[in-house]
């Protein structure tokens, strides 16, 4: 019985061997695939980095040309106000030169009135002091 139970102590063993030696292999296997998927998510990581960096240099650019599109258009607003000024000033300063203008022209005319007023007052006088005879 002896002989028997060490047969079975070395089938065991032998069994036991055999199971761990398999759970190597497998363990081997995998960790060979876990490598390769390992190297293919890299190598496909590095390609999607070639091809986004260009992407991120072309955003840069046209994020840089939008800032300075919206500092010209800024720019272009001032200038709009400062010429709305401008031109409201202009305007103040017609409106005044026509108020002067007017104002002088109607003095001009009640100057005018008046002395046409005298001058006739006057011919009407010398008329009259012509046919009166005395003059």
């Amino acid at each position: 019985m002896d002989n028997q139970l060490w047969i079975f102590i070395i089938l065991g063993m032998f069994l036991i061997t055999l199971g761990f030696m398999v759970a190597v292999g497998f363990l081997v296997y995998a960790l060979i695939e876990i490598r390769k998927t390992a190297n293919k998510i890299g190598l496909f990581l590095k390609e999607i980095e070639e091809r986004i960096n260009p992407l991120l240099i072309e955003t840069e650019k046209t994020i840089k040309s939008i800032r300075k599109i919206s500092d010209d258009v800024d720019i272009v607003t001032e200038n709009v106000k400062n010429v709305s000024s401008a031109l409201s000033d202009v305007a103040q300063n017609i409106m005044a030169l026509s108020s002067i203008v007017s104002d002088a022209r109607r003095e001009m005319s009640l100057r005018v009135m008046a002395l046409r007023a005298g001058i006739k007052t006057a011919i009407n006088v010398l008329i009259k002091e012509i046919k009166e005879g005395r003059l």
